[in-house]
């Protein structure tokens, strides 16, 4: 069975940083992040993204949890 956003087993990979390669639009089912070294392919993932002001300084107000699957280089099916 291929892996879903909404499997309820997930893996867990501890301090994983990456960026990406572009924003998230409101409506994105698909993200692009510059690596996904390690990262489990095998089954849904939940994804925490630490958004940046300006400055680079973390804004953890805007902090977000989104659920997807690895695939070729991407988060698909993501779910905010």
């Amino acid at each position: 069975m291929a892996a879903s956003a909404s499997d309820r087993f997930k893996k867990l990979t501890n301090n994983f940083s990456t960026t990406l390669s572009s924003p998230i639009g409101s409506a994105d089912a698909t993200i692009t992040p510059a690596a996904i070294t390690n990262l489990p392919t095998d089954t849904g993932t939940v994804f925490v993204i630490d958004r940046v002001d300006a400055s680079g300084n973390k804004t953890a107000a805007k902090r977000e949890y989104i659920k997807g699957v690895i695939s070729g280089g991407n988060i698909i099916n993501a779910v905010r």
